[in-house]
């Protein structure tokens, strides 16, 4: 991911629910980061208690909301 802003799209209560909805941003062209204080997935459960975010960048926010809200819809 290029160096630009970054902004919050979702918090999610574990990793592998996190990299489930990286891959669907991916498949539809939105590249994605995932920040989670887990200590590098050392401690998995601290991801439960402080949950596991996703960024996306400033530009494709919009973009990413709109298909994030599809994909919950289809779920």
């Amino acid at each position: 991911m290029k160096s630009k802003r970054l902004k919050l799209i979702k918090t999610l209560s574990t990793r592998i629910e996190a990299e489930i909805i990286k891959g669907f941003l991916k498949s539809n062209d939105i590249e994605s980061e995932i920040i989670s204080d887990d200590a590098n997935q050392s401690y998995p459960s601290l991801s439960n208690v402080r949950g596991v975010n996703i960024f996306v960048e400033e530009d494709t926010y919009e973009k990413a909301q709109n298909i994030l809200k599809e994909f919950e819809k289809n779920k």
